[in-house]
């Protein structure tokens, strides 16, 4: 079975203009978002869908395999489906951008799902439990399942409601989609359903088109960057993390590295002939573990990006502070609104 990751991001977010690129401790929040899904072992490859110049720039800059999609795209799944137009795979994992905490775990989870249920549901996603004060925000999604852990409904209001007052154990989406070829081209079919377009909620869309969604709950952490303040917020987890040994399961940190062959040595391979287009590196030359901190490399980017030939060339990426990059062209594009 083939499993592709896909990455949505867009830059032009109304509530957080240019949030994919928004540094956390000196590191864009997508390549967080990257380094961590890399740790989910069972990836074929992982690719981000955007349509934004200055994230594909970014992440020509950094080998971080990207593939510009259409702009009038509504939601991320939208996204996820064009890419599924053009690498083929058995099973889709949609995973969100604005998620740089994401635990491997949990697209291992999604996994596990879609292989235990194939097609007998139109997709897969996960929740968590969520505390009342949580909950409590609109951008905290509310969870109502039934017995069989099937998505009954989905809300940003407060749900379920208890009329007699009591204590309710509220659950919370977490944002790990599994999705079918099948299940893609369904979507991207139909427009916004009634439900989909008042909450905002993309796999409301399934429910109301009459197909099954299956949810599984899970106890890893993750913290969702919807607004400016939700950065705080991270890089206090990131703090705690960093002095203890675990975080919900494990923050995997991991940078790009060299492919060691044995002809080579321990050397960066640079041949893009047997690889699809846009997908330049595939998911298992990447990786090594760190257990001290999320470490930028230097690797010269694979292919030009519009951007960067555009702009001639010349400089160097100084609008992405903090991190090291040697593209064969670089870019001189600012971006001092999400620095």
């Amino acid at each position: 079975m083939r499993i592709i990751g896909v990455i949505p991001a867009r830059f032009a977010s109304s509530r957080f203009p240019g949030k994919p690129l928004v540094l956390i401790n000196g590191v864009p929040m997508l390549k967080r978002t990257f380094t961590q899904a890399l740790g989910a072992k069972s990836l074929d490859a992982l690719i981000v869908a955007t349509d934004s110049e200055e994230i594909e720039c970014y992440c020509h800059s950094q080998a971080i395999p990207v593939m510009m999609t259409s702009p009038t795209h509504l939601t991320g799944t939208d996204r996820v489906a064009e890419v599924a137009t053009r690498l083929p795979a058995d099973l889709y994992i949609n995973i969100q951008g604005d998620e740089p905490l994401i635990q491997p775990q949990s697209i291992e989870e999604v996994i596990a799902e879609f292989a235990s249920y194939g097609d007998s549901y139109m997709a897969y996603n996960l929740y968590k439990s969520a505390d009342s004060k949580e909950a409590q925000s609109p951008h905290t999604i509310k969870v109502i399942t039934n017995a069989q852990d099937e998505l009954l409904y989905m809300s940003r209001a407060l749900i379920p409601h208890s009329k007699q007052g009591k204590e309710v154990m509220y659950k919370k989406q977490v944002c790990v989609y599994g999705f079918s070829p099948q299940a893609l081209k369904i979507f991207a079919r139909h427009k916004k359903t009634y439900n989909e377009s008042y909450e905002d909620i993309e796999i409301l869309r399934f429910l109301e088109l009459g197909f099954k969604v299956k949810m599984k709950e899970t106890q890893y952490s993750s913290i969702s960057v919807d607004t400016p303040s939700d950065v705080a917020r991270v890089k206090e987890a990131l703090r705690t993390a960093s002095s203890k040994p675990n975080f919900g399961g494990g923050v995997n940190r991991y940078t790009l590295t060299r492919q060691k062959s044995e002809s080579k040595g321990d050397s960066l391979s640079t041949s893009d002939s047997n690889l699809p287009e846009n997908l330049a590196y595939r998911k298992d030359i990447y990786l090594e573990r760190l257990d001290d901190a999320l470490t930028p490399k230097i690797l010269e980017s694979r292919k030009d990006c519009s951007v960067c030939a555009r702009s001639g060339g010349n400089g160097g990426l100084a609008h992405i502070a903090d991190t090291q990059v040697l593209p064969r062209k670089t870019c001189n594009k600012t971006m001092e609104r999400v620095a």
